[in-house]
């Protein structure tokens, strides 16, 4: 299948935006047609970076409630809830509206931490994929710690000597491992995320499987 318009979607965290960022100009050099969908603080946060955004890419964004950003005050799982619940609307809105308008969107890419995207982008039959920018290693960490080894992980301390082993990774200390899986995370939303995110793949690899 040919892409001709793709739709990306981001998180309000400068690290995943430079990443939706750099991907659209990549696209937009294939000669792609590219929409980024995101939150308005994300939108503000891309604003501030417009010196190295380039032209012809068609921006569209949604309040989530969270317009000046998420603070380690609020409360993250009503963040997390309202940006699915109104996510999943713009997205759907989105796909829709260019429908309609004779601008088909051929597939949908979008930052971790957003499993609510591959629901809708499957209710119109669109392929959707993440964009990991990260390394394998850290996927792989991900995948230990939701498949038996969460609580071997979480024995890791914040001191240089204490460590821990994994298959195939060999000894880790807490430099090695993302804040989301230390004892002192207080950003707890984005683990139960990332989980919701990783099941999701799973599953949509099983069911993709099934037809080879």
């Amino acid at each position: 299948m040919v892409h001709t318009h793709i739709v990306l979607i981001s998180v309000p965290f400068q690290g995943a935006i430079n990443s939706i960022i750099q991907f659209a100009k990549n696209l937009k050099r294939m000669g792609v047609k590219v929409t980024i969908l995101s939150s308005v603080s994300a939108q503000n946060r891309m604003a501030k970076a417009s010196s190295t955004t380039p032209d012809g890419l068609t921006f569209v964004s949604f309040s989530d409630g969270y317009d000046d950003g998420i603070k380690l005050s609020d409360n993250h799982e009503h963040f997390r809830s309202e940006n699915t619940r109104r996510g999943s609307k713009a997205l759907l809105e989105l796909i829709k509206a260019n429908s309609e308008e004779g601008f088909l969107i051929t597939g949908v890419v979008y930052a971790m931490l957003l499993p609510w995207v591959t629901e809708v982008a499957h209710e119109f039959n669109l392929p959707s994929a993440p964009l990991w920018v990260q390394p394998a290693t850290i996927f792989a960490l991900y995948f230990y710690y939701f498949n038996g080894y969460g609580d071997l992980v979480k024995k890791i301390c914040d001191h240089p000597s204490c460590a821990i082993e994994l298959p195939e990774l060999g000894k880790l200390t807490s430099r090695d491992v993302p804040i989301f899986m230390l004892p002192y995370n207080t950003f707890s939303v984005g683990l139960s995320a990332l989980k919701e995110q990783l099941d999701a793949l799973d599953t949509k690899v099983k069911n993709t499987s099934q037809h080879f």
